[in-house]
């Protein structure tokens, strides 16, 4: 009951269904109890944590090693090498309500090629937790100083953000007194679409029943369906399968099918760890988190069936598939990550090579370091092409200024993502959108140019050709001394 400030009282009145009233909405849901994890062998230099968690951890890392082993086998018969993509230990999990650190710390220790990510909004618990990490010697846990909160959640399941793994300790915090019940079922849905296993730390059905009791009135209302017992016979047949029947009412977010597996503890014989197995998932995403902020327009929808995750771009059905699983700078950035850290991962970044497209939403945070994951531009870095910068944009200014004296410098192509490409050649006739980013700039004559020079001579060419460059000049010069010598005369 440590975890219950008298939560039953919400969490039973939304969730008490009979038989009858439940709603499958087209899934397929099981839920089985299984027998308890035996521990491994102790494990050398490892960090004390309780009781409970080392259980937890030691469920987690079941899931997690067949995950691996499959990942590995599905290599293979794709014929990729070893070593080659992601595996060896290679996996991604996002933790709610990491409190002092300990499970995180833990399995990033028995995991250090993993990408760990906690969201804890206590500033003292993410201070101790970065405690931990460094006298634990782990590097590849990353922790946000922002809480799991309805509106967090939310905004992550809009995002293309998707994990192998997750944790939550804490699915009470999304039950509040003021929220209605399709908004409590709409932040559990979100987080439940956030990764493909999640696994749920929570009180036992038989915890649930014993708490019940407790509650007298003026709420006696809300325990009708059920009849109260002592502590000592409570009746624990009817709490077997809470959770299933709490998962079952919650909004499917295109989840077609969810597989329950109930795994109790020996150690805490008052937790339970529920995991939710996500096998067909999408989920319509903007192009980064909160991508509103900084003009951002582009959807996706993200996939997840058959083992293989992706998305597909909206505008053109292209696909990009999830082969390297973490979490972007900017997300992170988003999430409130302390100073410290923020430090670290900017030293990592300047030690980046130079991409064309190095946006945060393009820097992905992977086994405790920063690497560039936009495949468009990730074969060829510009290091060389940098020392030239100063001498290439000087000459597009005065370029640019010379064009203004011959008076043939119009006003700037709007839109563009870099300054001087675009100069001097917008036009309200051109009315098409150069979407290549090596011919960026939509030119009068019709074409997409890689500049604005390029878009000036390939205009003139055409004046030219058509009679209206030199030979219009001519023709006025002519005009021009015809009238003179009429006015001599």
């Amino acid at each position: 009951l440590s975890s219950a400030s008298f939560f039953p009282v919400r969490f039973i009145d939304l969730y008490r269904m009979g038989e009858k009233d439940r709603k499958r909405e087209g899934r397929t849901v099981s839920f089985v109890d299984t027998t308890p994890f035996v521990a491994n062998e102790e494990r050398s230099e490892e960090i004390e944590v309780p009781d409970e968690v080392k259980a937890l951890c030691e469920v987690v890392e079941r899931a997690v090693v067949k995950g691996l082993k499959n990942k590995e086998r599905k290599q293979r018969e794709k014929g990729v090498k070893e070593g080659t993509a992601e595996g060896k230990g290679h996996f991604s999990m996002l933790e709610h309500g990491s409190g002092w650190g300990y499970t995180s710390t833990l399995l990033g220790q028995w995991f250090p090629n993993a990408t760990l990510v906690s969201l804890e909004g206590n500033s003292q618990k993410v201070d101790s937790h970065y405690e931990l990490l460094e006298e634990a010697g782990v590097n590849n846990v990353i922790v946000g100083t922002s809480s799991s909160t309805p509106s967090t959640l939310q905004n992550l399941a809009a995002s293309p953000e998707f994990f192998e793994y997750q944790i939550s300790h804490h699915i009470f915090d999304l039950i509040s007194s003021r929220a209605s019940k399709a908004e409590i079922q709409q932040g559990i849905a979100h987080m439940l679409s956030l990764a493909i296993k999640t696994f749920l730390d929570v009180p036992s059905g038989m915890s649930i029943s014993i708490a019940s009791t407790l509650i007298k009135d003026p709420l006696p209302s809300l325990f009708k369906w059920t009849d109260t017992y002592l502590p000592s016979v409570h009746p624990k047949q009817n709490f077997q399968n809470f959770w299933a029947r709490f998962l079952e009412e919650l909004p499917a977010l295109g989840a077609k099918k969810v597989n329950l597996l109930s795994s109790s503890s020996r150690f805490v014989l008052n937790r339970e760890v529920v995991m939710i197995s996500m096998e067909v998932l999408e989920r319509k995403v903007n192009h980064h988190y909160k991508s509103e902020l900084d003009g951002h327009k582009r959807k996706y929808n993200l996939h997840y069936k058959n083992s293989e995750s992706y998305l597909t771009r909206e505008e053109d059905g292209s696909k990009i598939i999830y082969d390297n699983f973490g979490i972007t700078l900017i997300t992170l950035m988003r999430l409130s990550i302390p100073k410290m850290m923020t430090e670290k991962l900017y030293d990592q970044f300047l030690a980046l090579p130079l991409y064309e497209d190095s946006a945060p939403w393009n820097i992905q945070y992977h086994a405790g370091v920063l690497r560039y994951v936009d495949k468009d531009s990730m074969d060829n870095t510009l290091d060389k092409d940098a020392s030239n910068l100063y001498q290439v944009i000087l000459a597009f200014m005065n370029y640019e200024r010379t064009i203004k004296d011959f008076g043939r410098c119009s006003k700037h192509v709007p839109g563009m993502a870099a300054p001087y490409v675009g100069h001097c050649v917008g036009s309200a006739q051109v009315d098409f959108e150069c979407p290549d980013q090596d011919f960026p700039v939509p030119c009068v004559d019709g074409q997409c140019h890689e500049n604005y020079m390029s878009c000036l001579k390939s205009v003139r060419k055409q004046e030219n050709f058509e009679g209206t460059g030199m030979e219009r000049v001519r023709m006025s010069t002519k005009q021009t001394q015809q009238t003179i010598e009429v006015t001599n005369l």
